[in-house]
């Protein structure tokens, strides 16, 4: 019989889960992040770990979606600072200085395409659904003229953060080439 948690265990246990994760992945790399390890670190057994995540590539994604969490509040910083379309590029700025810092987030674009295979069918979809909502809460809320639509926005910037993992493998000043994109892409995107 699986071992029943009260809210508050299973709460210190996911976190648990989601931490070890982004260290092990770090330093390890997705492929060799072992989840037993992973159970191991929590105090829970290999198959308890099925009543917090369905498999490890969900929890993988938890995890990436919680550092996701905390760049929005740096880009929030960065936006009440300079509530324009020069605190949207700061944002920008900003969190791909942060994303440079972890590891594992530069291994997303080798990663990402095994994490898909085995999400939910319309998981990449609802992903996308909620960037275009949070942009279109950022330009409500500080007032922005966009010069596209929410859909061009959402693709455009997509495209844009996602070329930024690539930046490792580019040779000269990548965050000054970052920069300069950026600067034009919001220039191009808002008035």
């Amino acid at each position: 019989m699986a071992k029943s948690f009260t809210d508050s265990e299973r709460e210190i246990i996911r976190s648990k889960l989601i931490e070890s994760c982004m260290e092990s992945w770090s330093k390890y790399g997705y492929h060799k992040t072992n989840v037993s390890e992973l159970c191991q670190i929590a105090g829970i057994s290999t198959g308890a770990f099925y009543q917090f995540f369905a498999s490890k590539e969900l929890l993988f994604v938890e995890s990436a979606m919680n550092f996701v969490s905390s760049l929005s509040r740096i880009f929030d910083g960065c936006m009440q600072e300079s509530p324009d379309k020069n605190g949207f590029a700061n944002g920008m700025k900003a969190t791909q200085r942060e994303i440079q810092k972890m590891g594992w987030f530069s291994s997303l674009p080798d990663v990402w395409p095994l994490l898909v295979r085995k999400l939910p069918p319309d998981f990449v979809e609802q992903d996308f659904r909620d960037d275009m909502k949070r942009y279109q809460e950022i330009i409500e809320k500080y007032n922005l003229k966009s010069k596209k639509n929410l859909e061009e926005i959402s693709s455009i910037l997509q495209l844009v953060s996602t070329s930024a993992l690539l930046k490792i493998h580019l040779y000269g000043d990548a965050n000054q080439a970052w920069d300069f994109i950026v600067d034009i892409v919001v220039d191009a995107l808002f008035d």
